[in-house]
């Protein structure tokens, strides 16, 4: 029986479209690539690149993660800080058709998938040796990991190939065919929607970059380095799979959509007139403003306690936090039940979260793209 069979939840056609096929066998295509190449040359054997995680404070029209488009594409936009919480990848390849993986082992379905969608990308059917080292391997918590691993592979693959597929094609390429992995099923993906934000953290420079419509970056901006990402993950919190999650998610359909009815022109308005150009200037108080308003007190913190209730008092206890001067930014990130802090006190913002009983991360912004260590 399929997993959302259960659901109270009447869908319309789009988000029928979204949740079908509820799972599928890697290297499955939802969309084909834009402008694939013609007989690309392999340039180089191996490479190693350090591919870096993003955060997501904050979507443009969040009604729309539901909003099914013909490239699987969710125009909700988001507010992005990219993290050097990064993975480091290495893809060899073989001179035959096998694909061996190596790190990660609750994450090789996922792996394989990204393999394959370049496979398919690039029409070769020779294999690869791929490993993956990772700083910190939280999954289901707001820093995008699922993501960051398939658009992280499919770009050390096309590196391999003198990056024969644009960086926005690949991106949509990869987003329009993302999946999750299940608990207990190493041989299937869940059909998860994709922003693309991982990828444009991936490819594009800034510290802070927005984006919206199909994933296009419209403001990207570095932020100062000596600023710290302090990220707080509930201590009990069971990390379950996406299967679990996105049926969670879609009881709440209703909700998110309310949100862009109600907020949507007060979120473009603050957005264009108020965060956007102080931002750039330098200012970055009307952005945490904005930011914290719209998961605070737009409904979104609350519409997003699916995947940990529990966020709804941390949240509430972190409210004075919008006129602290020691924290530049904070925010959930996606749906959480991660928060962080965006400061230059570490020890002050590692305080709060202990006394919330959140085990906490800390690490550099990372004002720039993919970096690639070795290429030969």
């Amino acid at each position: 029986m399929p997993v959302y069979a259960t659901m109270k939840h009447k869908m319309t056609s789009s988000e029928s479209a979204f949740l079908s096929p509820t799972k599928f066998t890697p290297g499955t295509t939802f969309v084909d690539l834009k402008n694939p190449p013609k007989n690309p040359i392999r340039e180089f054997d191996k490479i190693t690149i350090k591919y870096p995680s993003r955060l997501d404070s904050a979507c443009t029209d969040p009604g729309k993660i539901y909003e099914y488009s013909s490239e699987n594409l969710y125009p909700a936009g988001q507010i992005n800080f990219c993290v050097d919480i990064c993975k480091q990848i290495t893809v060899k390849i073989r001179d035959d058709d096998r694909i061996n993986i190596s790190g990660l082992p609750q994450r090789r379905v996922i792996i394989l998938h990204a393999v394959k969608l370049m496979q398919n990308a690039l029409n070769i059917k020779n294999g690869f040796d791929v490993s993956i080292e990772n700083d910190l391997e939280l999954r289901h918590c707001g820093l995008g990991s699922s993501a960051s691993i398939i658009q992280g592979v499919g770009a050390a693959i096309n590196e391999l190939y003198g990056n024969p597929i644009k960086p926005m094609d690949l991106i949509r390429y990869l987003a329009g065919n993302h999946g999750e992995e299940i608990d207990g099923d190493n041989k299937h993906l869940i059909q998860v929607q994709s922003v693309g934000g991982s990828g444009v953290c991936g490819h594009f420079r800034g510290g802070l970059i927005i984006l919206t419509g199909r994933a296009v970056p419209i403001v990207a901006v570095d932020l100062p380095k000596d600023l710290k990402v302090v990220f707080g993950v509930p201590t009990k919190y069971a990390h379950p799979d996406a299967n679990y999650l996105i049926l969670k998610e879609v009881q709440n359909i209703p909700k998110f959509k309310k949100v862009s009815r109600d907020f949507a022109e007060k979120i473009a308005y603050r957005l264009l007139n108020e965060a956007i150009p102080e931002l750039i200037d330098g200012n970055h108080k009307p952005m945490k403003d904005f930011i914290f308003d719209y998961r605070w007190d737009m409904g979104s913190i609350a519409n997003c306690s699916y995947a940990y209730p529990e966020i709804m008092n941390i949240a509430e206890k972190m409210r004075p936090l919008k006129n602290d001067a020691d924290v530049e930014f904070v925010a959930l990130s996606t749906a959480g039940p991660g928060f962080f802090i965006v400061t230059r006190d570490i020890k002050k913002a590692e305080n709060i979260f202990a006394n919330l009983d959140m085990k906490t991360y800390v690490a550099n912004i990372h004002n720039d793209k993919y970096k690639v260590l070795e290429k030969r």
